[in-house]
């Protein structure tokens, strides 16, 4: 059974970890509290138990919840693929540096 009792952490609680989890701190001043605050929105929308990072088999349900078809194999990749730090998981950070560039990069 899940446990519930575990709280998504506050906008403090992200703003103040950001740079552990990003690895750096360089990418800060880049969003304004609104916009960390809506990527991180986006992070919960796969990281359903708020453990603070998405493993490929939450990206797995996510992505087939959304109607793609997606082996195991491409939701590993997909992680491999933003995963900076090389620990199997994407954390926030992470997520928020590749996904924030690329809508950046658009503009």
């Amino acid at each position: 059974m899940a446990n519930w009792s575990v709280k998504p952490p506050t906008i403090e609680t992200w703003l103040f970890n950001l740079p552990r989890l990003a690895k750096s701190t360089q990418i800060l001043p880049i969003y304004s509290r609104e916009e960390i605050e809506k990527w991180k929105e986006e992070f919960h929308k796969i990281n359903t138990n708020y453990d603070s990072h998405i493993d490929p088999w939450e990206y797995l349900r996510y992505a087939k919840e959304k109607g793609l078809k997606i082996t195991d194999e491409e939701a590993v990749d997909w992680v491999r693929k933003l995963d900076v730090d090389g620990n199997g998981q994407v954390e926030f950070g992470e997520f928020l540096t590749a996904f924030g560039t690329r809508l950046d990069a658009q503009k």
